[in-house]
């Protein structure tokens, strides 16, 4: 059963429709979990609730403690940190990204870092057009720096978009190998000339790494 129309008014208004766990902004892509369940006897009350993006809610609401897999949210955790939000979020204007002064240094380093790399990789098709000799090592330097507990950001939202970078900059790390590809006398690496699958299986890869990189990017540069 869905909070009572006052309860929803209340708790949309206090959030300015962010997530209160990330803290994205979510516009219409908003839901409000009840912190103890109506299974429990959880009531439809303010004191009761959090919006979650779709994201938080289900990772909030998915947890199985018959057969537990990391460290759930507890009532109390749901409740301070939705409270500590609301807080923090009351003189805000509405839609605005929670950055610190630090994160907005991290977050300017970080696209000076990669912004350039990063469109390089999303228009290569790696099987099939020679590329950039130097660019493990380019990619190693960013893993190196950017995997530093010291370069992690405040903000979860935009920590998890450059993590997911990271992931992706890693995985296509792990292809330029002499395995998959040669270097040429031009000074370029080009795709070794292995059976078809294995072009297939570099084909599906790197195509759905730079398609991820694009997105990521992009959502990237939604942080000014």
């Amino acid at each position: 059963m869905a909070f009572p129309k006052n309860v929803q008014v209340n708790a949309l208004a206090s959030c300015k429709r962010h997530c209160c766990l990330c803290e994205k902004y979510c516009k219409t892509n908003i839901e409000l979990h009840h912190i103890i369940p109506k299974s429990k006897n959880g009531e439809d009350t303010i004191e009761n609730c959090i919006p979650l993006c779709f994201d938080c809610h289900a990772d909030v609401g998915s947890y199985n403690p018959k057969h537990p897999k990391g460290k759930n949210y507890s009532i109390e955790e749901l409740k301070s940190r939705r409270d500590k939000f609301y807080e923090k979020i009351k003189n805000m204007p509405i839609g605005l990204s929670f950055l610190s002064v630090e994160d907005c240094i991290k977050l300017n380093e970080f696209k000076n870092d990669i912004a350039h790399i990063v469109e390089y990789i999303i228009y290569i098709d790696f099987s099939a057009e020679p590329f950039d000799l130097n660019l493990k090592s380019y990619l190693d330097d960013i893993l190196c720096k950017w995997g530093k507990i010291t370069n992690r950001m405040d903000n979860i939202n935009l920590e998890n978009i450059k993590f997911n970078i990271l992931a992706n900059i890693y995985k296509l790390n792990s292809y330029l190998t002499p395995k998959y590809f040669h270097s040429t006398p031009s000074k370029t690496l080009i795709f070794n000339n292995h059976p078809s699958e294995n072009l297939q299986e570099l084909q599906k890869e790197t195509y759905s790494l730079r398609v991820s990189l694009d997105e990521l990017l992009n959502k990237l540069y939604e942080y000014k």
